[in-house]
């Protein structure tokens, strides 16, 4: 796994440095473990992961969420004894028991944070240092102990393979008597043809853009084609900004929306950010 470089911005954190932990109690219960991460090194501070498992329900659940945009994927929990012997392990890690200082250069930013809520206690783990080594092997249980399949799950994993592909165009021609659409929309082409789900969605999510709705009580037979401009692109999401025109044939009259189309390469969705 590569190395978290990326920093969390967490406001109202009254903290010197990393928190001592000590060793949990042999008669305690582990009854829930949250974890805070930032796993964007291209957007700092913009994109983080927020897990939480709550043992004490009888279906146990692991809840990873994206922040801000407030994604969440749920994965059963298949192991719960065996997590809960890593967790406690976790806690009485030697690099959990060394506190360091930052007095003479106060940290802004949060690269991680952990937190294992027992039946008595809550141990906790802040700091402002690069992703360690050794939380390789949290995930590593995770995914052996849940439903999660691979890091990617988790924001990691070989997000190389999301700059694999070109992007080309193509044009949605439809016809009937109510409208002619003509129009144009990026293609993304990949030797592994991985993002063929997403090519689908794109024109899916075009053919359900409202500004077709005009023509659907129209006895007048309505023409549509567009133009449209890659606003922004990063190896998880590209952001595609739609000017579409419509106008009744044999009418000057025309009518014009803008879209703005989110491409979420991570998630496999695309959805309409606003107009």
């Amino acid at each position: 796994m590569k190395k978290i470089v990326a920093l969390l911005a967490i406001s109202g954190i009254m903290l010197s440095g990393c928190d001592n932990v000590v060793e949990m109690g042999k008669d305690e219960v582990i009854t829930g473990f949250s974890f805070q991460y930032d796993a964007d090194e291209s957007e700092a501070g913009c994109t983080y992961y927020e897990l939480n498992i709550d043992f004490s329900k009888e279906d146990v659940i692991m809840a990873v969420d994206t922040l801000p945009s407030g994604r969440k994927n749920n994965y059963t929990v298949t192991d719960k004894s065996k997590l809960m012997e890593y967790l406690r392990e976790l806690v009485s890690h030697p690099d959990n028991q060394t506190e360091k200082s930052y007095k003479e250069s106060p940290p802004k930013q949060l690269v991680w944070s952990f937190d294992v809520e027992t039946d008595t206690s809550s141990y906790r783990k802040t700091c402002f240092d690069d992703y360690p080594d050794y939380w390789d092997e949290l995930f590593e249980v995770l995914i052996e102990t849940t439903e999660a399949e691979s890091l990617e799950d988790f924001g990691f994993g070989d997000t190389d393979k999301f700059e694999t592909y070109t992007i080309t165009e193509k044009t949605l021609n439809e016809s009937n008597e109510a409208f002619i659409k003509e129009i144009k929309y990026p293609y993304l082409e990949n030797e592994k043809d991985k993002f063929k789900d997403i090519n689908k969605q794109i024109v899916d999510v075009i053919n359900e853009f409202d500004i077709f709705q005009i023509s659907d009580d129209s006895e007048i037979q309505w023409s549509y084609w567009n133009t449209y401009e890659v606003v922004e692109q990063t190896y998880d999401n590209i952001f595609v900004k739609f000017n579409i025109t419509a106008y009744p044939v044999g009418n000057p009259d025309l009518t014009k929306v803008e879209y703005i189309l989110n491409i979420d390469l991570i998630n496999e969705i695309v959805s309409v950010e606003g107009h």
